[in-house]
Order: structure tokens, then sequence, then C-alpha cells
């Protein structure tokens, strides 16, 4: 194989990599949106994730319509820290797995858009690039 197959085959992983977890994020929210239930819960701290990009996800404590009490951290951070402890915030929780839970109003989903025509660019970039189109 050529250099140029590998640059080929390395932005299209890279690109399809992007568009499979933009739609799976996508979707998680579409379906805790559809069939999510809602609780008033209170951050009793911030975790700051540092992988790839550093991301603060908020831990919130809030009770279920079950009578439990729940204690987990949010499926999806913000870049910047968008919450502080004692703040009230209204989660939006998967019934059948309470601990899996996104705060209202801290993922807006463009993210998600955003990181999904990023991969698609890529991908329609090394197409053009690899079939000298461009």
């Amino acid at each position: 194989m050529e250099k140029a197959d590998w640059i080929f085959i390395g932005l299209m992983l890279f690109g399809a990599v992007l568009v499979t977890v933009s739609l799976l994020r996508k979707q998680l929210h579409s379906r805790l949106e559809q069939e999510g239930r809602t609780a008033e819960g209170t951050v009793i701290s911030i975790e700051y994730v540092s992988t790839r990009s550093a991301h603060y996800h908020p831990v919130v404590r809030y009770w279920t319509p079950e009578q439990e009490w729940i204690t987990a951290t949010a499926i999806f951070g913000t870049q910047f820290p968008r919450f502080r402890e004692g703040d009230t915030v209204k989660v939006r929780y998967d019934p059948a797995e309470p601990t899996s839970f996104t705060v209202e109003g801290a993922d807006s989903g463009a993210t998600a858009w955003v990181s999904l025509f990023f991969g698609i660019g890529i991908m329609f970039y090394a197409f053009l690039l690899y079939f000298h189109l461009l």
C-alpha cells in the first residue's frame, strides 16, 4: 500500500468514528427526551474528566418518584464548568436505569451536530483528495 492509501484509510476511519459517536450521542439524547422522566436534583460535586478534551461532569443527587435516592455523574459534560456545588438542577433520567441521566439545559445537542458534520466533512475531503478531485 502506498502512503496515499494509508492517509485515505486513516481519514475515513477517523471520520467514521466521529459520525458514529455523534449518532449514538444524538440517539441517547433523543431517547431520554422521549422516554425519560424528570426530577429535581442538587449538584454535589463536579468531576473533571480529561481524556482527549477536558469536560466537567456534574455529580447530582436526586429523588425519584419511586422513592429512591440516586447519586450519579451526568453522562455528558461541558467544556466549561456550567454548574456549582449546591446548584438545583432538573435532570432527565432513564427509568430503567436511573443513574443514566442528563442535566436539562447542559447539552443543547449542538456538539453532536458539529461532530457529525465534521466527520462527514473529513470523509468527503479524504474522498476528494484520494481520487484527485481537489
